[in-house]
């Protein structure tokens, strides 16, 4: 048990590390998700901002914000077929670099809206068209008859500070070179006023010359310049749509990069939470166990002292078991002695074998010797034989060789006498030889007979020793089978200890009792037979009943106090709900309530200023569902003094515009500005109704300033102050100014 509850220690502490490394990657990990979130958001209102501008570049471009009426008014008239052979306006066909924008749109100024067209008939059907609706003025450039030369001074290119001529710095199709050097091949671009100055000094102001920052150096020696707007101007216009292009492009490669690093970094948080709500679970799991072995071991350590009791029977026998065993000891210690004895007996025994068993072996060795000796002296004496069998020969031989060689018988007589004299000592040593060999055998008969006695003697001590042995035996069988006895006197005593405490453990597990408990509640039992049975019957109903969820409290306590926490939260969002709803009803009706009360107001001043403006007439603003006045359309029913219309289409151009400027003024008048810019609006009115339009913005005046932007002569009369923008020289404007009412008063006087 406490080895368990070590081993959940260790696994306890293992899991709060791992815990601890999930949680500072998952800390970074989060860190790193509301850095690239926060990256994302302002990637996000970048690429927004960009489009933002870049569909306001294109509706400027499409509405063709910038240009005069007159070439709107071209530009549409091509768009819609009525007019062909226009290809556009200058700014349109040419396009710059965003650092020479500048300077070319210095160069060219009102030139930009030029309209280029295919020939002069082209611009006779565009004057034409101007003229019939009365649209205002505009410059036609023909490709067929435009054809302007380039300024041609080679030595102007060496000149410091200078770039290019206008001409060189544009790009364009090559249709229209004719049209492009007419309006930029005699203009010099300089880096700067000093610059400038210099090169329009050494050629004598012959030709212009355009900084690149937008100041100019005229022909005839004039200058203008100035601060210049670098955002207002239509080429910078076209540039900058072509540089938030490309800025959208790089915004939308970032984002989606930065969205696919949110995704993973999501991903990443995702795992890691999930490792970590796993690994939470299975440290509650260990808390749990280690609760359980901690309950458990306390458990036992009180029962414990019950169960000793139950071992006193147990040591008792064992008691008893241990006297036998001394008893037993005893006599084994007896034999022991006995054994002992024996072993002595056998060793002096041994002794006196080993040392029969030495003397016969000296005496074989001897005998080997001797019978070696022999062996030798055998092998003398037939080397002897041989020697003197030789000498008889030589002794022959020389005998026969006495009488042929005369000369040599002294020295084979003398050869003789030492041949006798070998034979003589080999004959000696034969003697000897054989002398010592009577004598070995007798000595070797001896040794014989007393390696014999020894053998004796040792089958009869090994016989003893056998003995011994056998006695030996005996005495350590009785002793292995009394240590088998108390073995298994040990063995029976772990045994029924074990059997106790499982019976205790199970009692326990089971039943949650302990021994004293169950002692206190237990019944004798009659008929075994019987409660067995019974006891089988409420072990299957037990098991019938499931498995027991040790920590069903914890977890109930646990989710009770979840569930009323989302019960609180749950009742708060419902609260808000309501109080939320209860809101945009209200603001709804007070929306409801504005909107019809404003557009009652507007539509009682509109058929008022209708019938000012139009002289009589009847007019009226309608709801086409006034049950859901917010999302409804609004519909204009007018009728014009003397007319019947069906469809506002059915009115002319002019009645079409004065509608709606009445019905501007009606909201001018129920919501008035202190300042109000009115660009051309009267530009489709007749002469008369251009008077009344004028004449009406006296009722305006006593709470807005009106500036207008016009080229009616009616609305200047009734102007209290002109300003007049001229341009007597090409290039060159000039502001005038006109008080009209002191003029008036002048008159009146």
């Amino acid at each position: 048990m406490l080895e368990s509850k070590g081993k959940a220690d260790e696994n306890k502490q293992e899991l709060t590390n791992r815990m601890s490394g999930l949680a500072k990657l998952l800390e970074t990990r989060n860190t790193k998700l509301s850095e690239c979130r926060k990256n994302l958001t302002d990637t996000e209102i970048q690429l927004r901002d960009v489009e933002n501008r870049i569909k306001t570049i294109a509706d400027l471009e499409n509405s063709m914000e910038g240009f005069q009426f007159s070439v709107k008014h071209i530009m549409k008239a091509s768009q819609q077929g009525r007019i062909s052979g226009i290809c556009g306006t200058v700014s349109q066909l040419i396009s710059v670099e965003t650092k020479y924008s500048v300077a070319i749109e210095t160069a060219l100024g009102g030139a930009l809206q030029n309209i280029v067209v295919n020939n002069e008939d082209s611009a006779k059907r565009g004057i034409r068209l101007l003229k019939e609706n009365r649209a205002g003025r505009a410059t036609f450039l023909p490709v067929t008859s435009v054809r302007g030369n380039r300024l041609n001074m080679p030595q102007l290119e060496n000149e410091d500070g200078f770039v290019a001529l206008g001409c060189e710095l544009v790009k364009y199709d090559s249709q229209f070179e004719g049209v492009i050097n007419s309006l930029l091949g005699r203009i010099c671009i300089a880096e700067d006023i000093d610059s400038a100055t210099l090169i329009a000094k050494k050629y004598g102001y012959k030709f212009r010359i355009v900084t690149l920052d937008g100041q100019v150096i005229n022909a005839g020696g004039s200058f203008t310049g100035g601060s210049v707007s670098k955002q207002t101007g239509l080429l910078t216009r076209k540039n900058e749509a072509e540089a938030l292009a490309k800025k959208k492009t790089a915004l939308e490669n970032s984002f989606t990069e930065l969205k696919q690093q949110v995704e993973k970094l999501n991903q990443e948080v995702s795992k890691y939470t999930a490792d970590t709500e796993g690994l939470r679970e299975k440290l509650s799991q260990v808390n749990s166990d280690i609760l359980r072995f901690e309950m458990e071991i306390k458990r036992v350590s009180e029962y414990y002292s019950d169960y000793e009791n139950k071992l006193d029977e147990i040591e008792t026998f064992i008691e008893t078991l241990k006297n036998k065993y001394k008893i037993v000891s005893g006599d084994i210690d007896k034999a022991q002695t006995e054994f002992s004895e024996i072993e002595a007996e056998i060793s002096d025994n041994e002794a006196k074998l080993a040392d029969s068993q030495n003397e016969q072996a000296e005496l074989k060795n001897k005998r080997e010797q001797l019978s070696e000796e022999l062996s030798q002296m055998k092998i003398m004496a037939a080397e002897l034989s041989k020697d003197l069998d030789a000498c008889m020969l030589s002794i022959s031989q020389l005998e026969e060789t006495i009488g042929d060689s005369d000369t040599d018988s002294g020295k084979l007589n003398d050869n003789i006498s030492e041949c006798e004299k070998k034979i003589a000592e080999k004959k000696e040593l034969i003697f000897q030889t054989k002398q010592e060999l009577n004598g070995a055998d007798e000595k070797i008969a001896a040794a014989q007979k007393m390696a014999e006695q020894a053998q004796r003697e040792h089958i009869e001590l090994d016989n003893a020793a056998n003995k011994l042995r056998t006695k030996q035996k005996h005495k350590m069988d009785e002793k292995e089978t009394l240590s088998g006895q108390i073995t298994r006197a040990e063995e029976q005593k772990k045994s029924v200890t074990a059997g106790f405490d499982k019976l205790v453990a199970q009692l326990w597990d089971d039943y949650e009792l302990t021994r004293s408990d169950a002692a206190e509640i237990a019944e004798d039992i009659v008929d075994i037979t019987v409660a067995n049975r019974r006891l089988n019957e409420l072990r299957g109903n037990i098991r019938n009943l499931g498995s027991v969820n040790l920590g069903a409290i914890e977890e109930y306590a646990e989710v009770s106090q979840r569930h009323e926490f989302l019960t609180g939260q749950l009742n708060d969002v419902n609260t808000s709900k309501t109080e939320l709803e209860k809101l945009i009803d209200d603001l709804t009706e007070n929306m409801k309530n504005m909107f019809t009360d404003s557009f009652e107001r507007i539509n009682a001043n509109f058929k008022k200023i209708f019938t000012e403006l139009f002289g009589g007439g009847q007019c009226e603003l309608i709801l086409t569902d006034p049950n859901n006045v917010l999302e409804c359309g609004i519909e204009i029913n007018v009728q014009p003094p003397g007319k019947v219309i069906t469809n506002l289409m059915s009115l002319s151009g002019g009645e079409q515009a004065l509608v709606a400027i009445a019905i501007y003024f009606a909201i001018l008048k129920i919501s008035p500005s202190p300042f109000c810019l009115l660009d051309e609006i009267e530009a489709a009115l007749d002469d008369v109704n251009v008077s009344k339009y004028a004449q009406y913005l006296h009722h305006l005046t006593d709470k807005t300033q009106f500036i207008t932007i016009t080229h009616r002569r009616g609305t200047m009369e009734e102007a209290d102050v002109l300003y007049g923008v001229t341009m007597q020289e090409k290039g060159v404007s000039k502001l005038l100014k006109m008080d009209v009412s002191e003029t008036r008063q002048m008159k009146l006087e």
